[in-house]
């Protein structure tokens, strides 16, 4: 579809065999548009300035997109499509899907490839007063099946860099945290970017520390596991600034091949932090 004037597609429908229906809501009373694209002969569409709401439809008629008003001149910030999807037995079934291919270069560096990318909208000024504001709002699950979720990611890992915030987690089935092997040097470093449980096999005395706590005075655990490798005898020097019951940190084993585990809890970003040597000589 093209703009009158331009040469530039406002939109490119490659799939064969779809018609594109057109209506020009203003006035209410404007006559539609209509136009097929045979199989292998795409129909250019030319839009005035004036709204217009469109319908994509397959081959036997059935509703693939639509109504969607977009602009003579622009697509608008907003699109809605509206599908009827009737699946076959025992098939899955798609309101709507993307899928695409991208190629990388034959030289450089590509920093990131996306399927899908999502900005943030702009807020305008104004007086009143915003409560909530969402780059993707989901409102629910859907209804009708044996499970239901808002969002299911089937395989793969999902990275969240920002704060996952739930305000209600009721229950859920297993949930796998993985660990991360710490490299040994004489001081280690237990990032909690990148995870919140540690192992490190411990070939001589190390001088721990743990950094990156979530920011934003939240709370936050993470679990660190100190393995002794076959010959033992390697030492641990705790930060002093940990909150110990009792007001001193314990002795840890330094059994060959035994391990000391200390969970720390804190409320306040790391500010304070309170540890639990959850097991010893295990």
């Amino acid at each position: 579809m093209y703009t009158v004037g331009t040469l530039t597609p406002l939109a490119v429908f490659s799939d064969i065999g779809l018609s594109v229906t057109l209506t020009n809501p203003v006035p209410i009373n404007a006559s539609g548009y209509t136009s097929t694209s045979p199989i292998g002969t795409p129909t250019p569409v030319y839009l005035s300035q004036s709204p217009y709401d469109y319908y994509i439809y397959d081959s036997l008629g059935a509703t693939v997109l639509g109504p969607v008003t977009v602009a003579g001149s622009a697509w608008p910030g907003a699109l809605q499509g509206i599908v009827v999807a009737s699946p076959a037995a025992n098939a899955n079934a798609y309101a709507n899907r993307l899928q695409s291919t991208i190629n990388k270069a034959t030289s450089g560096t590509h920093a990131l490839f996306a399927g899908v990318r999502v900005d943030p909208p702009t807020i305008g000024a104004g007086a009143s007063t915003l409560t909530e504001a969402a780059t993707v709002y989901i409102v629910d699950a859907p209804s009708g099946g044996s499970l239901a979720y808002a969002l299911h990611v089937p395989s793969g890992t999902v990275r969240i860099d920002g704060r996952l915030n739930s305000l209600g987690i009721t229950s859920f089935g297993a949930f796998n945290e993985s660990i991360t092997i710490v490299a040994f040097s004489a001081t280690p470093v237990f990032d909690l970017s990148l995870s919140n449980n540690f192992t490190i096999t411990l070939t001589g005395n190390i001088t721990p520390s743990v950094t990156n706590w979530p920011t934003g005075g939240v709370s936050a655990t993470a679990a660190i596991r100190l393995l002794q490798d076959g010959s033992g005898g390697h030492s641990t020097t705790l930060p002093g600034g940990w909150k110990w019951a009792g007001g001193s940190a314990p002795t840890l084993t330094t059994t060959a091949n035994k391990a000391s585990i200390i969970v720390l809890y804190s409320p306040d970003s790391g500010t304070s932090i309170y540890p639990t040597l959850y097991t010893d000589n295990a």
